[in-house]
């Protein structure tokens, strides 16, 4: 497969390296560094094939292109929103600093077209990760804990400015919907009040998910983690498991209750999450279900998004995890055009009313003939409205995800 670069993150040259080394795909383009001497230094003789026109790649240089989101978000936007519509497949990373309304806008774009677009999220594949959703989901299991009293998920960040520390916080908002299911609701506090900004600190933010278990995940930063690094503790009946991931070395430490039991501690092959990703992109661009897909991605962004919301009105904020699509925007859109031509028609009936006694009582019965027709011209405005109506059935259906078909099977 012909692969394309664009920017130059950490996770996107991961993932290019990835690619190459497998021998399978060949990088055929590659753009927009910020660093070039560091991309250089990590891709070697590829860099030889940088280009400056990124718009070739709607074009069909490549098969499939991996996006860094970087800094440049509403620039990076555009650009996703052209290659998912010219059917590239793409792979972007960092989808959380996309904001969850542009995260939407791919997915609507992605069912209409069919084009693969992978996030660049791979913890909840990780093996330690089914472990514990299997704890939660069978407590009677005696290599648990048991039944799960208490989840925290904590996060190192090098950066706690509140841009950074909401992106963090996107991706492991599909760890927890990975182990407990959909967030609900959510709450966040620790933050002194001021104005929202990129570049409030978040150094105390501690974020509360419920989720459809019933089960609250409290998320919080720890600066005493290595930036990356991460801790899973679950606090059971029987015991405490404390999941540790820490670069490629990931360990679960179980220490049971029982004093005659002894605490054990389990290491997992090194975990390179480029080649889980990778395999994901390849199964999007053959047409087989792949997880996590893009709306996971954007399910994380508009979760995290949230956290604002919440310490600006001091509250618990509730969640739907709607599905948004073209058609549903269409009937939302006509659904709100249609209580507006209701209250027309209320104030055009009086308006009418009062134009005509004014007309008359001035001596314009001219005019005041002319306002006895409004109903004319409100009929007009309502048959034009049940016309548009008609506009759904031209519009196609979107065709089911491959999630969904799989799943189905």
């Amino acid at each position: 497969m012909k692969l394309a670069l664009l920017g130059d993150d950490d996770e996107a040259i991961a993932l290019a390296r990835a690619a190459i080394d497998s021998g399978r795909h060949e990088l055929v383009w590659a753009g927009e560094f910020g660093d070039r001497q560091r991309v250089a230094e990590r891709l070697n003789e590829a860099l030889a094939v940088e280009g400056d026109d990124w718009e070739l790649l709607a074009g069909g240089v490549a098969d499939a292109a991996i996006v860094a989101t970087g800094s440049e978000t509403a620039r990076r936007a555009d650009q996703l929103r052209l290659l998912v519509q010219s059917g590239v497949a793409v792979c972007v990373t960092n989808c959380g600093a996309l904001g969850p309304i542009v995260c939407y806008e791919l997915d609507m774009n992605r069912a209409e077209t069919q084009s693969p677009l992978v996030p660049f999220l791979a913890e909840r594949r990780h093996p330690v990760i089914a472990r514990i959703a299997e704890w939660i989901a069978q407590p009677d299991d005696d290599r648990s804990p048991g039944t799960i009293r208490q989840i925290v998920l904590e996060r190192g960040v090098a950066d706690t400015r509140a841009a950074n520390v909401v992106q963090v916080l996107s991706r492991d908002v599909d760890l927890v919907r990975a182990i407990v299911g959909d967030v609900t609701r959510i709450s966040a506090v620790g933050v002194p009040q001021g104005d929202a900004s990129p570049d409030r600190d978040f150094a105390g933010l501690n974020v509360y998910l419920t989720t459809t278990r019933g089960t609250t995940v409290r998320w919080a930063i720890d600066r005493q983690l290595a930036a990356a690094g991460g801790r899973i503790t679950l606090e059971g009946e029987r015991g405490r498991a404390v999941v540790a991931m820490n670069d490629e070395r990931w360990s679960l430490l179980f220490d049971a209750d029982d004093a005659e039991a002894s605490a054990s501690e389990e290491s997992f092959p090194p975990w390179r999450p480029a080649e889980v990703v990778l395999a994901n992109l390849e199964a999007a661009v053959a047409g087989r279900a792949f997880s996590p897909d893009w709306l996971d991605a954007a399910r994380g962004a508009d979760v995290a998004d949230m956290v604002e919301v919440s310490l600006r009105r001091g509250r618990t904020i509730d969640l739907y995890n709607e599905t948004y699509s073209e058609q549903g925007t269409f009937k939302g859109v006509m659904g709100i055009a249609g209580c507006g031509l209701i209250l027309l028609a209320l104030f055009t009936l009086l308006g009418a009313a009062l134009g005509q006694k004014t007309a008359r009582f001035l001596g314009f019965e001219g005019l005041a003939a002319a306002f006895g027709h409004w109903h004319y011209g409100l009929l007009a405005v309502l048959v034009a409205f049940l016309l548009l109506q008609l506009l759904r059935f031209v519009v196609p259906k979107t065709a089911t995800k491959a999630g969904d078909k799989a799943e189905a099977d």
